[in-house]
């Protein structure tokens, strides 16, 4: 059997399901919001605000639905490096159809991996909100015909799992190197915090 590493949560049926029970909240807190305006400010009938507040319902779960099918996932077998991601209000609503439909994914990128000579691990500095500063991990793929691809992942709490030491163990099965400059493999078997800290303790010294 194929071992498979997967870097990333696939989304399910039943986590659709799971997200628009959450979503309906927001759907009704809209509707039930329009239906009160168009009962004070209009002289619409009961049903006619009935019939529009269930309209902007359906809209604003239109609306909210592609966030759901938001997603980044990297796969790893033997074969081959598969990446899936879905960005954009039109990929993600196709992607939560997609999975209702049970139809296969298709990867948007695929590499095989005796294609791959190289895998070069760093990081990046990123800012969220109240610039608080944080790293994320930056995996780039060289391959045997020069071309180069960078993926950086989002599921950084897979570290507690191990799964990112598991794909890099794979990959060198496959006899691709793995250069690490920062020696970022000692902690992508530890935990997110830990990984974190690791890396400001590489800035510090950068500045000294």
């Amino acid at each position: 059997m194929d071992k498979k590493i997967i870097i990333g949560d696939k989304l399910t049926k039943k986590g659709i399901v799971f997200c628009w029970i959450y979503l309906s909240v927001f759907g009704l807190l809209t509707a039930v919001g329009f239906f009160n305006i168009f009962r004070l400010y209009t002289a619409l009938s009961l049903t006619s605000n009935y019939i529009l507040s269930f309209l902007i319902y359906v809209l604003t779960m239109l609306f909210l639905t592609p966030t759901i099918g938001s997603y980044e996932t990297l796969e790893f077998t033997m074969q081959s490096v598969n990446y899936y991601h879905a960005k954009g209000f039109l990929n993600q609503l196709v992607e939560v159809f997609r999975i209702l439909k049970n139809k296969k994914a298709i990867p948007n990128t695929s590499m095989k991996t005796n294609q791959i000579l190289k895998v070069n691990l760093s990081y990046i500095t990123q800012f969220a909100g109240w610039a608080q500063k944080g790293y994320r991990l930056k995996m780039t793929f060289l391959m045997h015909d020069g071309s180069v691809f960078t993926i950086f992942p989002t599921s950084i709490n897979q570290i507690e799992k191990g799964d990112y030491e598991q794909a890099l163990q794979l990959l060198e099965q496959q006899n691709i190197e793995i250069i690490d400059k920062y020696n970022l493999r000692s902690v992508l078997s530890t935990n997110s915090y830990q990984f974190q800290e690791y890396i400001e303790s590489l800035e510090k010294e950068k500045i000294k």
